[in-house]
């Protein structure tokens, strides 16, 4: 009898166990539900759930030679590593496109310029001041002037109505969401002796919705080794953005 109760309660958790994977395959498939973060008060790195991020690009933004893609599986690899979040890669996406707005990590890499068409403008400010968040790198060779770092700048001039770009304090939460950098951000793949010290970003009324950086971390991401630091880094940057108030996966 005893027996026949132990293997009653077996099967019921069974049951249990594989409705709430269905539930979860209809929240990623069925819903189109992109992001479900379970956020502890009392520990920073107890943070769960899953999450979705891609690669997005415009038409005039030239294609890269470097595999971004292999980059992003490295960091997904690294968040299932170091978190408990289910980080999954979607596919690549237009800047244009509705579906943007339901993604609640976003990365664009350029090295030549960031020319953007107005739709494109428009949908990403629209993004961005609805909880979206952005990673943004210029991947270029870093050099005194730089004509793609010129083209972002005018190009957001055009983009952000409600937000400011500045330079992200040391202090920043950004660098605090996972791991601890007291000193601000590690460094990346900057060469030519070319220092960097600091990320950028665009705050909206008090959230960091985006980053803008030269330090070509994708280049160390898409590395199998030596890449640490970096790694890191990008999983703060994703931490951040899943566990900030106003965004996509933290609505309130």
């Amino acid at each position: 009898m005893k027996r026949l109760n132990q293997l009653f309660i077996f099967c019921i958790l069974t049951l249990v166990l594989s409705l709430s994977y269905s539930t979860l395959n209809a929240q990623y498939v069925g819903e189109n539900v992109k992001a479900n973060i379970i956020i502890d008060p009392a520990n920073k790195k107890n943070v769960s759930g899953y999450a979705f991020i891609c690669y997005a690009t415009g038409v005039r933004i030239p294609q890269q030679n470097l595999d971004i893609k292999r980059g992003l599986i490295n960091l997904k690899e690294a968040m299932l590593k170091w978190t408990k979040i289910d980080v999954r890669l979607d596919n690549p996406i237009m800047l244009s496109s509705p579906q943007l707005k339901k993604m609640p990590f976003i990365y664009i890499a350029f090295d030549k310029g960031l020319e953007l068409t107005e739709p494109e403008k428009k949908n990403i400010r629209e993004y961005l001041e609805n909880g979206g968040f952005m990673v943004i790198e210029n991947i270029g060779i870093p050099i005194e002037t730089n004509p793609a770092e010129s083209s972002f700048e005018k190009m957001f001039d055009d983009v952000i109505t409600k937000g400011r770009f500045a330079p992200i304090r040391n202090d920043h939460p950004l660098y605090y969401s996972f791991f601890d950098f007291t000193s601000g951000p590690p460094r990346g793949a900057e060469i030519n002796m070319v220092d960097i010290y600091d990320l950028e970003g665009v705050t909206i009324e008090g959230r960091l919705a985006a980053i803008y950086s030269k330090k070509r971390y994708v280049v160390k991401w898409n590395e199998l080794s030596n890449n640490e630091p970096q790694l890191r880094m990008g999983v703060n940057m994703l931490v951040y953005a899943l566990k900030q108030k106003g965004g996509i996966a933290h609505k309130e």
